[in-house]
């Protein structure tokens, strides 16, 4: 995690040469005026840097000679993006606080002609009242066949934010930032080389001092030497080879919390040296087979405290005690195959060595897997301790429902957003659902499973689902990942009723084509919509009836309904013509043959599917 820094700040060197103009401008009658200048805070804009209103200076130099000379006040240096660069390094040798302000780590670079000249490339020795503000540059150190440092602040408290130093050195010792008296270094990198024949030293801090969100690597990454109190939250730092530290406290008391320490080629990870106290909380120690994990030495009133924390093989040594100086665990991850003669396991300490899973080590990247065994997650829920960082070292937060993983890392809840494809839509229409979750677990499977309002369910990331009722229906999903973490997210959208529909069409025509052969009567139905068709057809015919006999006798005529042809039932398909054939009934037929032809009355009744029915009746001759 980095911070954004509040201001940007860099630091410059000397001269003399300000006082001979203060004696000119003396001499001119300008005296009283430039030392009403000095005396306020004073910002000095070196070669047109943007956004700067102040006194303007051609280079760095200039302006810390006009530094130099300040007696009050504060002064500040805007820098621009560009490299400046001075073979005998840059120097401050005032007596007011400094500011200098870069346009960023890659974008305003302050270096020295590289070479056997035995100079840091900044160093600051004026007033110890002094304060020093560097930020958003970068410091490059040149090859040389001297040991040639970054910053060497021998005489203020500095505040060293967004800064990177890096070094070519080939030979030679350096340390990249050098703080005699202390401060605060944040948000930013350190990397000098790993020579085992040189002491290289990251940063090298005495007095009160902090470092947070930065990363330190060398032979030794961080040195705390006379450093009264040092807390670290947040760091990365790396040791290599043999008297090499990740981490190495010489005296006074040092916390360090949610961090990773890596030691290679036979260094220490985390080295007590005769402190008062040191105290690791979540720190992910890792190493080579050469190197040790954690080393304490000193008196018996020297200890160091880890809590929370993986010591992770493969290392010569997890653990080593020299001296009397005890070592105190509590919640550890370590091996105990070769713990130190006199050493009692602490409370919650793992009872045996637990193999983390990490993410991508090789490339520095020890976050744990939610492959790596379950001890290893959620293993201390002890509360937050007075001091204690509350994130974990990429700035996520630490304590997850009051419990704390093991390491430098902590496992997070997944999240997971919900969204639909079409907000408002036609009750019976599917709407789709899509939810996107997130995990800061390399490769941890989620699932998702997603409820609505209406009961329904259903699994996947996508997913589709109809409402058949009108009104703003809601879908949650919820995510769940390989530990049994879940988080939820609802995605809303608007049904609408689906418009009526309308009703069927139930015309139709029916048309006859006469009779054929033996009365058989050929009708043609057409219609609009599917449906079912029903043809019953009739004629009357007019029979005499004779009741009583003698002279009772009486003779009538009755007219009845004759069924010409059984009724007829079929289905129709939208816009089909449908052909029937009407044969007549045996009674039919015998009328037809005493009569010769008929008019008879055909029905035809179509019912649209969905619908009511309609009727039509025609007249064949036949």
């Amino acid at each position: 995690m980095r911070l954004e820094p509040p201001n940007v700040q860099d630091i410059g060197r000397q001269p003399n040469r300000l006082l001979l103009l203060l004696l000119a401008l003396a001499s001119c009658g300008a005296l009283s005026a430039a030392s009403a200048t000095a005396a306020s805070a004073t910002t000095y804009c070196v070669a047109s840097a943007p956004n700067c209103t102040g006194t303007a200076e051609p280079t760095p130099e200039a302006a810390l000679t006009k530094a130099d000379a300040d007696t009050t006040g504060s002064d500040t240096i805007v820098l621009p993006a560009a490299t400046f660069s001075d073979p005998s390094g840059f120097l401050y040798n005032g007596r007011v606080p400094l500011e200098i302000d870069g346009q960023g780590e890659t974008s305003t670079i302050l270096t020295t002609a590289p070479g056997d000249n035995n100079s840091d490339l900044l160093v600051v020795s004026g007033s110890t009242s002094a304060t020093l503000i560097l930020s958003s540059l970068g410091l490059e150190i040149p090859a040389s066949t001297d040991g040639v440092g970054g910053l060497f602040d021998g005489s203020a408290t500095a505040t060293i934010e967004n800064v990177a130093v890096t070094s070519a050195e080939a030979a030679g010792s350096d340390v990249g930032l050098d703080l005699d008296f202390g401060g605060s270094i944040l948000n930013s990198t350190v990397s000098v080389p790993t020579n085992s024949a040189y002491d290289n030293t990251a940063v090298r801090v005495q007095g009160p001092s902090l470092v947070q969100d930065s990363t330190m690597v060398g032979r030794v990454g961080l040195d705390a030497s006379s450093a009264t109190a040092v807390t670290l939250h947040r760091v990365v730092a790396v040791g290599a080879t043999s008297g090499g530290a990740a981490i190495e406290i010489d005296s006074g008391q040092a916390q360090i919390d949610d961090s990773l320490l890596e030691a290679d080629q036979g260094a220490i990870a985390l080295y007590n040296d005769a402190a008062s106290q040191v105290t690791g909380r979540q720190l992910t120690i890792a190493g080579d087979s050469q190197s040790i994990g954690v080393e304490t030495s000193g008196s018996s009133t020297d200890t160091l405290a880890l809590s929370d924390s993986i010591v992770a093989e493969p290392l010569a040594h997890a653990l080593e005690i020299n001296g009397q100086a005890p070592l105190l665990t509590d919640h550890d991850d370590y091996d105990h195959s070769s713990l130190p003669s006199g050493f009692t396991p602490g409370p919650g300490d793992l009872p045996a060595y637990v193999a983390p899973v990490f993410a991508n080590p090789s490339n520095g990247d020890f976050r744990l897997l939610a492959s790596s065994p379950s001890a290893l997650f959620a293993a201390d829920s002890t509360i937050k301790e007075a001091g204690e960082s509350t994130t974990d070292l990429i700035g996520l937060p630490r304590f997850n429902d009051a419990a704390r993983d093991l390491g430098a890392y902590q496992h997070q809840t997944p999240t997971v957003s919900a969204a639909v494809g079409t907000p408002n839509i036609e009750a019976g229409t599917a709407a789709s659902f899509t939810a996107t979750g997130g995990t800061n677990v390399p490769n941890d499977p989620l699932t998702y499973r997603w409820t609505f309002d209406d009961g329904q369910s259903a699994s996947g990331a996508s997913v589709a689902h109809a409402f058949t009722s009108a009104g703003t229906h809601t879908a949650t999903v919820t995510v769940t990942d390989a530990l049994g973490f879940t988080a939820t997210a609802t995605a809303s959208v608007s049904v609408t009723a689906a418009p009526a529909a309308a009703a069927p069409s139930d015309a139709f025509t029916i048309k006859a084509s006469g009779a054929a052969k033996a009365g058989v009567v050929t009708l043609r139905l057409a219609t609009h919509a599917p449906g079912t068709a029903t043809i019953k057809s009739s004629f009357s015919e007019i029979q005499k009836v004779t009741t009583g006999k003698g002279k009772h006798r009486k003779t009538r005529r009755v007219r009845r309904s004759v069924t010409y042809a059984r009724a007829t039932t079929a289905k129709v398909g939208s816009g089909d013509a449908l052909s029937l054939k009407l044969k007549p009934t045996p009674a039919a037929l015998r009328h037809l043959r005493a009569v010769k032809h008929e008019k008879v009355t055909v029905t035809a009744q179509f019912t649209p599917t969905g619908g009511k029915p309609a009727t039509r009746t025609i007249i064949v001759s036949v």
